[in-house]
């Protein structure tokens, strides 16, 4: 046994074109039975329902609100450490920023370590805001998870963990610029 017998049964049905014996078939993959492409329609899906709930419920965008999520885990924090931490280009969030910086949720001054930079920081308003947008994804969040039993739900959000330190400690990172 050379242990791929372990690996085909682990294959969900219907994700790879089986060849004549039964076995799937790794040279048949389509664009639709990738796993990043269906994480990515997946995550376009969720992004789509939320931005018109954020929208219309609190009148930010998603990156407004995914700002505001991250420096109130921690505060201050500059535009680099945002983008970086959020997995995003610094331009978008350099203007979700300055949007939220207007709508009178973030401070910002000057980063007394670089000149060049601004730190941000959550006003008391921000914070009020951060956490009542946190207690509307997580409503959001249970609704999606309701489909799964606790189990397939522990098992999805540990393998989703998995992928992520896999991801971000050993897969390479390119610019696209």
């Amino acid at each position: 046994m050379d242990g791929t017998e372990d690996k085909n049964k682990m294959m969900p049905r219907g994700s790879m074109s089986a060849c004549a014996d039964g076995r799937p078939d790794p040279t048949a993959w389509q664009q639709n039975e990738l796993l990043s492409y269906k994480l990515a329609i997946l995550s376009r899906l969720l992004e789509r329902g939320s931005e018109s709930r954020l929208a219309r419920k609190f009148g930010l965008w998603l990156t407004d609100c995914r700002v505001l999520g991250h420096l109130a885990a921690k505060s201050p924090r500059t535009v680099r450490d945002l983008a970086e931490d959020m997995v995003m280009d610094k331009a978008p969030v350099s203007r979700s920023a300055s949007r939220l910086v207007e709508k009178g949720l973030l401070t910002r001054e000057a980063d007394p370590a670089d000149g060049r930079s601004a730190m941000f920081q959550l006003t008391a308003e921000g914070r009020r805001v951060a956490g009542s947008i946190m207690k509307n994804a997580q409503d959001g969040q249970s609704k999606y998870l309701q489909r799964l039993d606790p189990k397939e739900c522990w098992q999805l959000l540990e393998a989703i963990d998995k992928l992520l330190r896999y991801a971000k400690t050993e897969l390479p990172i390119e610019s696209s610029r």
